[in-house]
């Protein structure tokens, strides 16, 4: 059988089409994980648009589907999930993600500064602190999280020594070339003072281009996140390293808004670090010299 076919079949009986007829399924890409776009009618006759996303695991589409609804009590710039439901529908969800489908449009970048806006001028975790009450994924790859009384252990612990730990296990980063990150970040926190100036927003996590969808309307709706309570820094800083539509001077006025400092562009390296790290662990070491080379070119 078709492994569409077979989905389809699998679809017609789940759990997640109960007051719904699944009228068609679309294959629409395939990368970390295989995408489809069902057709859908609800018991009033409306048609829906939905998107089918197979995931790896079911803790994958269980750490998406509850980064997308951490997100959606923020934002109404994130697409409603419609599975799974609850951590409890996980046996029977297998590996499925299933939210609206938003057709890939044109993402403007006054669109996306009025998303980014309404996202981090919420109030600060100032009660937990740093973390995510539980570790999730970006990408294919854990996501250490708990919470941290300040930004140092956050981002030291659960970001740069975790993501260095698979990189020295999988032989991409040498013990030396881990120490000269390890001394960079520990420098750039204490000569910016970042236990200071950082305080906990809700973040995507995982923002670069490919996340951030647009509709025929011209709404930007933000997938895939990797959320935590850290620094917006984090995302603006992996914008710019993956397909930016907006400037640092943006990015200052984002940062001035929520009561942080500007002077992005000058910081910009030091957060590229960890979304660099990742792409180290994912895909090998043809991202270490952009890694080697943030260091360098970041002054201190």
């Amino acid at each position: 059988m078709h492994p569409q076919q077979s989905l389809e079949d699998l679809l017609r009986s789940h759990r997640a089409w109960q007051g719904f007829q699944l009228l068609g399924l679309e294959y629409v890409s395939r990368s970390l994980f295989t995408l489809y776009k069902a057709v859908v009618k609800d018991n009033e006759g409306h048609l829906r648009r939905w998107a089918v996303k197979q995931t790896a695991s079911a803790h994958m589409a269980a750490c998406e589907a509850n980064g997308l609804r951490a997100l959606r009590q923020l934002t109404r710039h994130i697409p409603t999930v419609h599975w799974p439901l609850a951590d409890t529908d996980l046996e029977q969800s297998g590996s499925l993600l299933i939210m609206d489908y938003i057709a890939r449009g044109r993402v403007t970048r006054s669109a996306l500064m009025d998303c980014l806006r309404e996202l981090y001028n919420s109030e600060c975790n100032q009660e937990q602190g740093f973390g995510w009450s539980s570790s999730n994924m970006i990408g294919s790859l854990p996501q250490l999280n708990r919470w941290y009384d300040s930004f140092s252990a956050y981002w030291l612990d659960s970001r740069i020594e975790a993501q260095l730990r698979l990189a020295r296990q999988s032989g991409q980063l040498s013990a030396a070339e881990c120490r000269v990150v390890i001394g960079f970040t520990e420098q750039c926190i204490e000569a910016w003072d970042l236990d200071f100036h950082c305080r906990p927003h809700l973040i995507h996590g995982d923002l670069w281009s490919g996340n951030i969808l647009t509709d025929e309307e011209g709404t930007i709706y933000l997938i895939d996140p990797a959320v935590s309570y850290g620094h917006p820094e984090q995302d603006l800083a992996m914008l710019q390293l993956f397909g930016a539509v907006v400037s640092c001077q943006d990015c200052d006025q984002l940062l001035m808004a929520i009561g942080a400092r500007a002077g992005f562009a000058q910081r910009i390296g030091f957060w590229q670090l960890y979304p660099l790290l990742v792409h180290v662990n994912l895909f090998g070491s043809a991202y270490k010299s952009q890694l080697l080379s943030a260091i360098k070119s970041t002054p201190v």
